[in-house]
This record gives C-alpha cells, sequence and structure tokens, in this order.
C-alpha cells in the first residue's frame, strides 16, 4: 500500500485512525459543528483535507470533560476554571484570556 502525502484527502476511516474516533462518532459531529466543511463526493463518499482532521482533533480535546481537565492542568492549580457542557471553544485563546481575566480580578 502506498502512503499517502500529508496534503492527501483521508477518507473517513482513515480520518477516524487520525482522530482516534470511529467513523460514527465522525459522522455525528458532522450534524453538530457547522465548521466541519469535509467534501462529500456523489454517492456520500466523504473525504476530509488536512484542515478538516485538525479541527475534528480540536473538537475531541475540547469536548466536556476533557476541556475542564485541560483547564485544569493549564491552571497549575491556582484558579479552578470550570465550563459549561454547551461550550466549545474554537480555539486555545479562550483559556489564556479567561485565566488573564481571573487573575485580574482576583489582585485587585
Amino acid at each position: 500500500m502506498v502512503k499517502k502525502g500529508p496534503e492527501a484527502y483521508r477518507t473517513i476511516g482513515e480520518a477516524s485512525k487520525e482522530v482516534g474516533e470511529p467513523s460514527y462518532v465522525l459522522r455525528f459531529w458532522e450534524t453538530k459543528f457547522n465548521q466541519i466543511k469535509l467534501i462529500k463526493r456523489p454517492g456520500g463518499r466523504r473525504f476530509y483535507r488536512p484542515e478538516d482532521i485538525n479541527l475534528l482533533i480540536k473538537i475531541k480535546n475540547f469536548l466536556p470533560g476533557k476541556a475542564i481537565n485541560f483547564g485544569i492542568k493549564k491552571s497549575k492549580g491556582s484558579i479552578i476554571v470550570c465550563l459549561s457542557a454547551h461550550c466549545i471553544p474554537v480555539d486555545d485563546y479562550w483559556l489564556t484570556k479567561l485565566v488573564g481575566n481571573l487573575k485580574n480580578s482576583t489582585s485587585n
């Protein structure tokens, strides 16, 4: 089997392996996160670009529970970060801003 280049499109099976989630989870996320803009061919075959894979990994990392664990680790125990289960950040800037605001409010 020929190894695909880093810019090659991935099938749902290949994307599933890279993201570490079953293909049915990726299909479910397509219905819940409109930021996912994969390519669908006639007949329904899905192709994921590298940027689609990166977005899926971010979604996986910021799902409820994982986001809270990430926040607690990032704060190093000095600040407890609580997030709504309905909050799915699009990048990791949110934590820096949140912690900065909390630090400013506690130093006054």
